[in-house]
Order: C-alpha cells, then sequence, then structure tokens
C-alpha cells in the first residue's frame, strides 16, 4: 500500500481557495441562469427550487351583481317568530292555522270506540318562549284573536284589522319570568265548541299589547319533544279523561311543503323596518332582508395562482332600527345552483350554509349602530370555486343567524357606491408557475 503523505499547511491553503472560489462561480452561474431570463422557461423552477418567489398583495373590485330581496326565511321554515309591540320600528304578530279541529274522542283506552265532541273545557293555547329575545316585558300580555275569514289567501292588510276587540278570544299577562318558559293563553270554550260542533276551521292570531314596547320570540316547531304551538283542550265536562291536543295544520292548497308550513304557522308584519335607500344593501331587519352577491375573479387568480388570504370588505351604514347595540350575527350562505337558475329568489332559498361546506367561513359578528369597514374570510371559498366548472356562478348570500326572529340588521354600501365604499375583495397570492422539464 503506498504511503500517505500529510499536505502541509503552506499547500492547504490554496487549495482550499481555489475549491471556494470555483464552488462561488458556479453558484453565482446558476443563479443568473435562473433569474436573467425568468420569463424564458419553465425548467428554472425546477432547477432552482430554493429560489424565492415574493407574494403578492392586492384588492380588487370584483362583485359584478349585488341586490337586497326582503322575505326571509320563507314562510313557515322559521324555527321560531318574532312578536313585537314597538310602535316606534317594529309590530309583528304570529297567525296560527287549526284547519282540521278533532271532532272525537275515545272514552275509554280500553275500547277503541269514539265519542263525538259536543262540549270542552279547559282549552288554552299553549306556547313555548325563547327567552333570549326577550325585551320590555312589562306590564304587557299576550292576546288572541279569531282571525279567521271567507277569503281563501287574506292579505296581511285583511288580517291586520281582524285583531279588534270583538274577535278577542283569550290573553294571559306576561312577564320576564312567565317568558322563559310554557306560556299557556286560555281560550273561550264557547269558541272552540262552536267551531267544533260547525265543522269549521279556527285561525288564531296571537299579539302582544300594552303600555310598553316589548318583543319576544315563540318557537315555531317542536322541542325537545313538545309541540309548540299546541290547542289542548278537555273533550269533555268530566275532568277524567285526557286533554286533546291538536297541532297548527292547514287543508290550503299548496304544491309544496314550504307553502304548507306556511299556511299553518306564519308572522305577520304589521310594521317593517325601514328601507336602507339606495347604494346600501340590508341584511336582517323584519321582515328580515339577505343580501345577493355575485363574484367575478379574474382567472389570473382564481385558475393560476395559489391564494393564501382572501377577505370580503365590506363598509358598515350605522343602522337606525332597533336594538342598536344588541350585536347581531350574519350568517353565509354559498349559491348551489347553475348559471340556468336566473331566479334570484329561488337562488336564495336553495344556497348551502357556508360554514358547513368551508370550515373557515365562519361569518361576522356586528353591532347594527356601528359604522367602518368590516372583513369576511373567504379564503376557502375562493380556493372551491376554482373547481367549479366553467360558467358556474361564484354567489356569495348573506343572512342573520336568527333570520326572521329579531329586527336588527346589518347594512353596508353596494357596488354603486363610491370606490372607496364598494365591497371589494383584499387577497394575498403566489402565481403558480408550470413546473415541467423543457
Amino acid at each position: 500500500m503506498p504511503e500517505r503523505h500529510p499536505v502541509s499547511a503552506r499547500r492547504s491553503r490554496p487549495v482550499t481557495f481555489a475549491v471556494r472560489l470555483l464552488s462561488a462561480i458556479a453558484t453565482l452561474v446558476g443563479v443568473a441562469a435562473c433569474t436573467e431570463d425568468f420569463q424564458g422557461g419553465a425548467a428554472c423552477p425546477e432547477l432552482c427550487p430554493t429560489q424565492p418567489t415574493a407574494f403578492r398583495d392586492t384588492t380588487l373590485e370584483v362583485v359584478e351583481l349585488d341586490t337586497t330581496i326582503s322575505g326571509f326565511p320563507t314562510l313557515g321554515l322559521a324555527q321560531s317568530l318574532l312578536l313585537a309591540t314597538r310602535p316606534d320600528t317594529v309590530e309583528a304578530s304570529i297567525v296560527l292555522r287549526f284547519d282540521v279541529l278533532p271532532t272525537s274522542y275515545m272514552p275509554s283506552l280500553s275500547s277503541r270506540d269514539t265519542t263525538s265532541i259536543t262540549k270542552v273545557d279547559s282549552v288554552f293555547l299553549r306556547v313555548v318562549i325563547d327567552s333570549t329575545g326577550a325585551r320590555g316585558l312589562t306590564q304587557v300580555e299576550l292576546q288572541a284573536y279569531d282571525v279567521d275569514t271567507t277569503e281563501s289567501s287574506p292579505s296581511p292588510a285583511t288580517l291586520n284589522a281582524l285583531f279588534r276587540p270583538d274577535r278577542l278570544i283569550g290573553s294571559v299577562p306576561i312577564t320576564t319570568v312567565a317568558a322563559r318558559d310554557t306560556v299557556r293563553i286560555p281560550i273561550l270554550k264557547s269558541v272552540l265548541e262552536k267551531k267544533i260542533a260547525d265543522r269549521a276551521r279556527l285561525r288564531i292570531g296571537i299579539r302582544l299589547a300594552g303600555a310598553s314596547s316589548a318583543q319576544l320570540r315563540v318557537l315555531a316547531f317542536n322541542v325537545n319533544g313538545i309541540a309548540s304551538p299546541l290547542l289542548a283542550f278537555d273533550p269533555a265536562t268530566d275532568t277524567t279523561y285526557a286533554p286533546v291536543g291538536a297541532a297548527p295544520n292547514t287543508t290550503f292548497g299548496g304544491t309544496t311543503a314550504e307553502e304548507l308550513l306556511a299556511a299553518a304557522v306564519a308572522s305577520l308584519a304589521t310594521k317593517s323596518t325601514s328601507d336602507a335607500g339606495p347604494q346600501v344593501l340590508t341584511v336582517g331587519g323584519f321582515p328580515s332582508r339577505r343580501t345577493y352577491l355575485r363574484f367575478n375573479i379574474p382567472s389570473v387568480i382564481l385558475d393560476s395562482s395559489s391564494v393564501v388570504r382572501a377577505e370580503l370588505l365590506l363598509t358598515q351604514v350605522k343602522s337606525p332600527g332597533v336594538d342598536g347595540r344588541d350585536s347581531i350575527t350574519v350568517v353565509p350562505l354559498i349559491g348551489a345552483t347553475t348559471s340556468q337558475l336566473t331566479d334570484i329568489r329561488r337562488a336564495m332559498d336553495l344556497a348551502a350554509e357556508g360554514q358547513f361546506a368551508f370550515p373557515q367561513l365562519l361569518g361576522l359578528r356586528v353591532i347594527p349602530a356601528d359604522s367602518g369597514v368590516r372583513r369576511l374570510n373567504l379564503l376557502g371559498a375562493l380556493n372551491n370555486w376554482s373547481a367549479l366548472p366553467v360558467g358556474t356562478p361564484k354567489v356569495l348570500i348573506l343572512r342573520t343567524a336568527s333570520e326572521g326572529s329579531e329586527p336588527g340588521e346589518f347594512r353596508f354600501y353596494s357596488m354603486e357606491a363610491l370606490p372607496s365604499l364598494r365591497p371589494r375583495l383584499r387577497i394575498t397570492y403566489l402565481r403558480r408557475v408550470d413546473r415541467a422539464l423543457p
């Protein structure tokens, strides 16, 4: 084996310097290859994978259509309904239809034989109150009225006119304590007896009345197995029989489940929150409104970039409505229809809950009386819109969390306002580069 002689210190310095010099030259040549003609080919990112690329931040006007539509939620689909007597801003009642009433009962549980109902006793209308929406419940009462009419589809004006003294069929004082649970409104038994004897229908209107301004929410559907609202009565004067119950129902000739529900349990506006006027969009209020926003995002952003931040900037306008300092939640919905559906109202009904589709789309918590820029995270929606077929509308719909049962509203400037006030999309993105080798 040949002997190995150590390299002297005097010789090692020039060798090391030469190696370092050659290495530095090679590095400079490589960098030049990647930066001198950056636009010239697609091989550079593969050859120089560590080359830094700057993120870009920009704000765009991408809303091509916006509008506000009133009358939400679709009648009959609200989980809770608003009762309000606030003469300065909002007045709301509830109409319940009992188009088919029980006409017989079983006197004995051991027999299936039935007996016709000719007398009733202990008649009451039971409603369940959502105490979170209660306001000013002092010196007020719940009143029930017979609001039946010969009209097949009575207008709101016709129904409101039936809330008069000669139509009053029951009432009960209500307080903050009573508004935390179930409330029973006694109903005149003579009214129900006649309706059953005549095989007629019963339609009850409920409203708040009193010296103070007040509001509350009434649950519209079953809650923990308890039907709300419910008409209950004893089918005979003998109290040994179990009460008979009837939930709201209708023989209305609707063709959809929505129409049937709307006819059985519905909210009735006597006085509504004011319109926002031109150049302003509204979410919430009473009757509740939704806002529709359709986006036209450049393909260089949507299809050829990696977006790491996306915020919809909305400039809030102070609302003069009620409960201005009570915060409300604005919930984003994602359009789920194709361009073939041009009915915006129907598109709003069919929209999907944004937070289920995209976890980052959490919504906004706003105070109606505030103003300024509000930011809604659209990152999840934006990244998923890029996967939609060409021509599919990119749509965002805004509603309130307690739609139809709270009068608070969120107002903001539309695309018709001054440029600095319009809805804008602020994004941070990285242009994608084709990494295919030549």
